[in-house]
């Protein structure tokens, strides 16, 4: 006659049973790689859409053309460095965006120019780097005599930027709109 106590004896055994404990580190090993796989294509996916929306937004604008991004990868990121765009077919109105997204282009917060046609900058400001930030929150937004919106109206403005730049001092300090002191030079004088 089995005893009350036999069914809690084979219960402990199945429950710990070699099949079983491999069956359920199986599952969770499976669930922890969809997990890592979806955090991983996730994060892919953010930056892909970074060099996919500034392509977009600056091939939406009306004659540009030839938009190339270059940046570096970082591990399963990519860092954009800077982006060229030309405004004619020959190539002599371009534009070269530094350290920017999407946002910025279409916000028009920053619009970091590393360069515009034949001019380069150089900047000692740790908030500007190598760049012109002709954005509205940027610290050369106050040296054009008109704000500038977004990305497209920079395009649409670039003759009126170019001259003024072609008139400015090759290098000089700017007083900032928020009070700072940024020195500059300007390269490459047609």
């Amino acid at each position: 006659m089995p005893k009350e106590t036999d069914g809690l004896v084979y219960a402990v055994q199945t429950r710990l049973s070699p099949r079983r404990l491999l069956f359920r580190f199986a599952i969770v090993m499976a669930s922890l790689l969809a997990c890592i796989t979806g955090v991983l294509y996730a994060f892919y996916r953010y930056n892909v859409s970074d060099r996919d929306g500034i392509r977009h937004v600056l091939e939406s604008i009306p004659g540009a053309r030839d938009v190339e991004i270059n940046g570096y990868e970082d591990g399963p990121s990519f860092d954009i460095v800077e982006v060229r765009m030309n405004l004619d077919p020959a190539g002599r109105r371009r534009i070269w965006f530094g350290n920017t997204t999407p946002h910025y282009l279409v916000s028009g917060e920053h619009l970091r120019v590393l360069r515009i046609g034949d001019f380069t900058f150089e900047t000692w400001d740790r908030d500007s780097g190598q760049c012109f930030d002709f954005g509205r929150d940027g610290g050369f937004a106050n040296l054009l005599p008109f704000k500038l919106k977004d990305a497209a109206d920079l395009a649409a403005h670039y003759d009126d930027v170019h001259d003024i730049l072609k008139k400015m001092p090759r290098s000089g300090t700017h007083r900032t709109p928020d009070g700072r002191s940024i020195q500059f030079e300007i390269k490459g004088v047609p």
